[in-house]
Parts: C-alpha cells; structure tokens; sequence
C-alpha cells in the first residue's frame, strides 16, 4: 500500500476515527456537565427566593395572628362597654347597688 501525504493505513485511520469520537462525546459530555451546572444554580437562586418569600409570609400570617386577637379583644371590651351602658342606660346598676 503506498503512502499518501495526510492519509494513514486503515488501522490508523480507524484510531483516529475512535479518538475523534471520543473526543466529541467528551465534549457533549462537558457541554451537557456545564447546562447541568447553570440549572442548579438557576436553582439555587430560585430556593433561596422562595425561602425568603416564605420567610416575609410567615412574618406577615403572624403579624395577621396578632392583628385578629387584637380585634377580638376590642370586640369583646366593646361588647362589655355596651353591655354596661344599657344597663345604666335602664337604671339596673342604680337598682342594683342602692340597698
């Protein structure tokens, strides 16, 4: 077989050829290695917004929590302060303490 300038024999050519396919799936494998990384870090981002949005909702339910006892406290004094108006209103707490 005769030597041409930049062809091999048949074996070397098939080594090249299985050095050129590696080499290729070694750089999809890196490329796809890569798009993996950008993704979790995209996640990373994401968890840590999230976690800070669940942070701000947990302060704002209870700051809601605080917010409803308060009104049903008032409710209740209010309720009570009617309460005793009507019966003054009515003369019963005069009745009710004079002997």
């Amino acid at each position: 077989m005769t030597d041409l300038p930049g062809h091999g024999t048949g074996y070397e050519d098939a080594i090249t050829r299985k050095i050129a396919s590696a080499e290729a799936r070694a750089k999809d494998a890196e490329a796809a290695l890569e798009r993996e990384h950008a993704q979790g870090m995209d996640l990373a981002k994401d968890n840590a917004r999230l976690r800070v949005r669940a942070e701000e909702l947990e302060q704002k339910a209870r700051a809601a929590g605080r917010g409803a006892v308060l009104a049903w406290v008032l409710c209740g004094l209010a309720l009570l302060g009617a309460a005793a108006l009507a019966l003054l209103w009515t003369g019963a707490i005069v009745r009710f303490l004079s002997p």
